[in-house]
């Protein structure tokens, strides 16, 4: 995904919904612009890091701030996330 606006200086509320093993969905600002079968099943911990803001690798950083991180135990609804979002 890449956002049609070319100033990156603008704050957007970024989501991504992982449902089970049957949708991801990634939201930005409340509106949901790309969904995909996950590719694999779905683990309950972690045996590696987890990067956000740049690529495993260390390439491709984020190029702004991330304000708020969270992650839920359950997936939000669009609801929900666009009360986060403020839309």
């Amino acid at each position: 995904y890449v956002p049609t606006e070319a100033n990156y200086t603008n704050w957007r509320h970024w989501a991504f919904v992982r449902n089970g093993n049957t949708s991801m969905t990634m939201y930005v600002n409340g509106t949901p612009v790309m969904s995909r079968v996950p590719p694999g099943t779905l683990q309950k911990c972690w045996t590696s890091a987890v990067f956000a803001g740049y690529s495993t690798g260390g390439t491709l950083p984020y190029p702004g701030w991330v304000d708020d991180f969270r992650v839920y135990q359950r997936a939000l609804s669009p609801a929900e996330l666009a009360g986060l979002a403020g839309s």
